[in-house]
């Protein structure tokens, strides 16, 4: 099956996710607000459900069958919807109307900001790739080659020097 590989990738990805913002979230809760822990307890299952969705989300941004603009519109389209139905709105972690536009805010700068130094780390190293293979590598092994050889035959037996 197809769809298998995918969806397999998915929930692990949706598993590291929810790990790395668990784990996050932990650390800065009980950093920040140690007298809140029951808060930060309440949003764990909707960590979960944001890091699974958030996962799916990714599917837009590495399919081949849409442009790269256009990825990207739809996974911040997503990502936003995702965090405002599911952290904001399903969690009792905001109780007014006045903080949601502010969260939003936040997550949009946070989403710019990781994705800048996504990008530019893939910059980079695609650079590094094109410089270190250098354009002119012949390649002695494939089959175009056989037959011509360089070497002379070992016609005494035993190693070469």
């Amino acid at each position: 099956m197809k769809f298998w590989p995918k969806i397999k990738s998915t929930l692990v990805f949706g598993c590291v996710l929810y790990t790395v913002f668990i784990t996050g979230a932990y650390l800065v809760g009980l950093s920040v607000y140690p007298e809140n822990l029951g808060t930060l307890q309440s949003v764990v299952f909707g960590l979960l459900g944001f890091s699974f969705f958030l996962a799916l989300s990714f599917l837009f941004l590495f399919s081949d069958l849409l442009n790269a603009p256009l990825r990207i519109v739809l996974h911040f389209a997503v990502s936003m919807l995702v965090f405002y139905f599911i952290l904001l709105r399903g969690s009792s972690y905001v109780r007014d109307g006045g903080s949601i536009p502010k969260m939003l805010l936040v997550f949009a700068l946070l989403y710019l900001i990781v994705g800048a130094v996504v990008y530019l780390v893939r910059r980079l190293t695609s650079s590094a790739e094109k410089k270190q293979k250098p354009e002119d590598y012949e390649d002695i092994f494939s089959s175009k080659n056989a037959g011509r050889g360089t070497s002379a035959p070992n016609t005494k037996g035993g190693r070469r020097p």
